[in-house]
């Protein structure tokens, strides 16, 4: 459980289109917390530092993502 968590959320992370000119909520809320799903994590880049228990969230503004980005194999 995080307190005090500050993650804002664009338009793309919170809304779903299912079809042309119609839009789904992408949050549901559960009996005693709140769930971060997939959704609400797309371009966020999330750390973990578990030495000092540690999560942070930072927006993932990348040039990159507009490209095909092919990984060779080891």
């Amino acid at each position: 459980m995080f307190e005090n968590l500050t993650f804002e959320l664009s338009k793309e992370n919170t809304w779903e289109q299912i079809e042309p000119r119609k839009y789904c909520l992408a949050i549901l809320r559960g009996d005693r917390i709140n769930i971060i799903g997939m959704s609400q994590q797309k371009n966020v880049n999330v750390g973990y530092d578990l030495k000092n228990k540690v999560v942070s969230f930072k927006d993932m503004a990348c040039p990159l993502l507009k490209h095909e980005v092919k990984l060779r194999p080891y």
